[in-house]
């Protein structure tokens, strides 16, 4: 479903409960407010450090559970007959998407570090966690070779002494198709880092909710995010 900023839209969750999301200039972004009594909630938008902080866990939670699912496809996809091209495309995916979680984050202002994000990771995960890494700097994202991919030029020559000649000139590409190999070691890993992504998420939302419940109510309603009628109106 396509938004149009500034406008309001339905959005079905399930059969009893109806979710408005409407564009916020403030937060740069869209917000969810669900109905309650036929009126949507009002909203106060959390501009603190510590809502930044979980802000970004929560979004390297979507891209590694993304990741899970790609690793879950994959795994499915081993005894049916899958073009290489798509599974070379979820294999990059992957790969991306988990070290996109430890790259530098200016937008998100949160990125994992290989030391906490890794407390549960076993020995065998952690191993991957630097194999992983390595692909994505070396191969995927950049391309310096580095054993995942060679193409050797060489001559053929004749194997007869007595009639020493080219016969021909020719490459030999080589590269990884995708992480078959690794989708255990990878699922493993996943699991680990999504446990302490959860962890710290949760950790985050409890301190917001204890500095929320410190907050006078009347000042929350008097800096909630004002929506015209007008946009409230026309798209009912």
């Amino acid at each position: 479903m396509a938004y149009t900023q500034s406008l309001w839209h339905i959005v079905i969750i399930n059969m009893e409960e109806k979710v408005k999301v409407f564009w916020s200039k403030q937060a740069k972004g869209y917000i969810r407010s669900k109905e309650v009594n036929g009126l949507p909630q009002r909203i106060y938008l959390i501009q603190t450090k510590i809502s930044k902080k979980y802000s970004g866990f929560r979004l390297i939670l979507k891209d590694l559970k993304t990741v899970k699912e790609i690793i879950d496809l994959l795994k499915n996809s081993k005894d049916q007959n899958v073009l290489p091209i798509i599974k070379q495309s979820l294999s990059f995916y992957a790969v991306i998407t988990y070290g996109k979680c430890f790259a530098e984050a200016k937008g998100r202002g949160t990125q994992l570090n290989k030391k906490d994000a890794l407390k549960y990771a076993d020995n065998a995960a952690s191993k991957e966690h630097e194999r992983i890494i390595d692909q994505r700097n070396n191969y995927v994202a950049h391309g310096s070779l580095k054993g995942y991919e060679h193409n050797p030029v060489v001559a053929a020559l004749n194997p007869d002494d007595s009639d020493k000649r080219i016969i021909e000139v020719y490459d030999n590409i080589m590269g990884l198709v995708d992480i078959d190999s690794q989708l255990e070691s990878f699922e493993s890993l996943l699991i680990a880092v999504i446990r302490y992504v959860e962890e710290k998420a949760k950790s985050l939302m409890d301190k917001i909710d204890a500095d929320l419940k410190k907050e006078n109510i009347e000042s929350l309603y008097d800096n909630a995010l004002e929506i015209s009628d007008d946009e409230l109106n026309e798209n009912k």
